[in-house]
């Protein structure tokens, strides 16, 4: 945090050093400070893609769908990093998702992971999609692949669960439900892709 302080000082218009000062700030539970930062960092930097996936996120918490795709489709055009793009596609098809559009949130997730291939939310949200379509077998493949793929996520296991319970393999569903309950309370998911690098 001092160190973002000290940037800041130094550049105070800089987005980037707003946005991880912000970052900081909303892993210490700083939520109000944080937002505060975040909104200075889209004001001096409003094409830089950590600042545009931080804006869809305030918006999808909001639930204010159009908006949210809008800054994570931008996001997906403006980043040349992989786990950003692949962050960006894996919202947008959750957002598809959420709204019942089940083939463009299925054509988004493998947007994701073609982006980036071993980026743990972008595994787990293509394989909540496979299950909603119903390919078990393969949703729970890259469910695994997701799970070993950040060992502190706790999303992947969860619905790794979900998708062996729906093939009846109980005992399997009710180890991964519990090896997910054990790793919330160390998730560095929460934050978002910057969070879990």
């Amino acid at each position: 945090l001092q160190q973002y302080q000290r940037a800041l000082d130094l550049q105070p218009n800089s987005g980037k050093a707003w946005f991880h000062y912000g970052h900081d700030l909303e892993f210490l539970g700083r939520a109000k400070e944080a937002s505060q930062a975040y909104q200075k960092a889209y004001q001096f930097s409003p094409e830089e893609p950590l600042v545009l996936l931080m804006k869809g996120r305030e918006a999808l918490i909001s639930l204010n769908y159009d908006t949210a795709y809008g800054f994570f489709e931008k996001a997906s055009q403006k980043s040349d990093t992989a786990s950003l793009r692949a962050e960006a596609f894996a919202t947008m098809s959750l957002i598809k998702r959420s709204l019942g559009q089940f083939n463009e949130a299925m054509e988004l997730s493998q947007k994701a992971v073609a982006a980036d291939g071993k980026f743990a939310y972008a595994l787990a949200n293509h394989g909540m999609n496979l299950m909603i379509q119903g390919n078990a077998e393969e949703a729970i493949t890259v469910l695994e692949q997701a799970t070993q793929a950040n060992p502190r996520m706790s999303l992947s296991p969860l619905w790794l669960g979900v998708a062996l319970r729906n093939l009846e393999a109980y005992g399997s569903a009710i180890a991964s439900m519990k090896l997910a309950l054990e790793r919330t309370d160390n998730d560095n998911t929460i934050l978002g892709a910057g969070a879990e690098k």
